[in-house]
């Protein structure tokens, strides 16, 4: 009788309902934990590019008045991976329209920036292969107008036409290898440059002292109540 019962409870419409709502339950704070876990995530990897797009902008190395790195120096990007775009859905709840538009303007002039940076890094690239080209046709024709200056010259002729070379190669390459910008015989469009200006002007340089920083803090490094608790007996445990 008892097993009969048993088994029959087991099949019973209450059991498959009791078990279902437990099954569902347990789905359920799984997808929240997960949903959770994922914007914690997102939430840290959005500070360490917001902190770090400030620390290049407090650094001083680049400003509105310079807006590029100088020549020689490595090139300063301020958000290499911008993930905003990527995340922003996980935190409609947490930031109101002002805070929102602020934090999507930092991203925005970020880009705009990098963007800059990029064009820029392309142009004097390209800029410098075009310059070792033309200084080699240039000097090879000085070369090929030198051997046959020599032919059916003279010892004397041939110094003096070798001292003219040599004096003719050099006015050259003094000249047209100058990297003064009073002497830069290449081309720099203007667009990146005014472009990385206007993106500086008015970025918030410690936007996560903000309230944004403060709410991005809070949930990348929030505990969950099972979390607390345990660190709530663990410091009884320990006074």
């Amino acid at each position: 009788m008892f097993w009969h019962n048993f088994i029959n409870f087991f099949n019973s419409s209450f059991f498959i309902a009791v078990t279902t709502l437990a099954v569902g339950t347990f789905a359920y704070r799984v997808y929240r934990r997960q949903k959770r876990d994922d914007k914690s995530d997102a939430a840290k990897v959005m500070l360490l590019e917001i902190e770090g797009a400030e620390q290049t902008l407090q650094s001083q190395r680049i400003n509105e008045t310079q807006p590029f790195t100088p020549s020689g120096e490595e090139d300063l990007y301020l958000m290499p991976l911008a993930s905003w775009g990527k995340y922003k859905y996980l935190f409609v709840r947490n930031f109101d329209r002002n805070e929102w538009d602020k934090i999507s303007d930092f991203y925005l002039r970020c880009q705009v920036y990098d963007e800059a940076v990029r064009f820029q890094v392309s142009v004097v690239k390209k800029n410098q292969e075009e310059l070792r080209f033309n200084v080699q046709r240039i000097l090879a024709d000085y070369a090929d107008k030198y051997i046959r200056s020599l032919k059916g010259k003279s010892t004397i002729q041939q110094v003096q036409l070798e001292q003219d070379y040599i004096a003719e190669r050099k006015l050259f390459t003094d000249t047209y290898v100058n990297t003064q910008p009073t002497h830069m015989f290449t081309y720099i469009p203007v667009m990146p440059y005014n472009d990385a200006i206007r993106a500086l002007k008015g970025l918030d340089k410690s936007i996560s002292l903000t309230s944004i920083g403060i709410k991005l803090k809070h949930i990348a490094y929030k505990k969950s109540t099972w979390q607390q608790f345990k660190d709530h007996i663990v410091g009884v445990q320990n006074n």
